[in-house]
This record gives C-alpha cells, structure tokens and sequence, in this order.
C-alpha cells in the first residue's frame, strides 16, 4: 500500500480540513458583531499580478452597458441603498 503523499499527491478532504482550521484560527470577531478573517492563500504561492486595467475595463464596459440599457441611475441607487445598509463599504 502506498501513501498519496509519497507520489506528490494529497488526500483533498485533508487539505479541505487544514484549509478550514487556518481560517477558523484566524477569525475574529469584531466589536460591531462582524467578523473578520484574512483570505485563505496558500502559503509560499508566488504574489499575484494587479489586475487593476483589467478591473476598470470591465467597470467602463458594464458602465456603457448600463447606460445603454437605461438602467444606470437605477444601479446606482441599488448600490446607494447597498452602501447605506452596510451591506458594501467602499474601499480605497
């Protein structure tokens, strides 16, 4: 019998488990009732690549969009209400 481990492959509900108690150990819970935990990356993983053209081209893209469609103004104040009920938070 041999070991997954021993030819470089994992059992996946292991790596699932160690997955999960990194982010339970990391949980917080803040004095608002909220709770905070880092996002889960995986350790020694190269840094990811901005994608920061990528992300206000597709934003100009759903702008025209929504533009097109009317629908614009009705976006805005969904997100308005969104933004209200704490639901989003803008983010610098």
């Amino acid at each position: 019998m041999c070991l997954q481990e021993v030819l470089g492959l994992s059992d996946e509900a292991v790596v699932q488990g160690l997955f999960q108690e990194d982010f339970k150990s990391q949980l917080q819970r803040l004095n608002d009732g909220t709770y905070s935990t880092r996002l889960p990356w995986k350790s020694g993983h190269a840094p990811l690549l901005s994608n920061k053209e990528l992300t206000l081209r597709r934003l100009q893209s759903t702008t025209q969009k929504l533009e097109r469609m009317q629908k614009l103004e009705e976006y805005h104040t969904v997100m308005e209400q969104q933004l209200e009920e704490r639901i989003l938070e803008l983010v610098p």
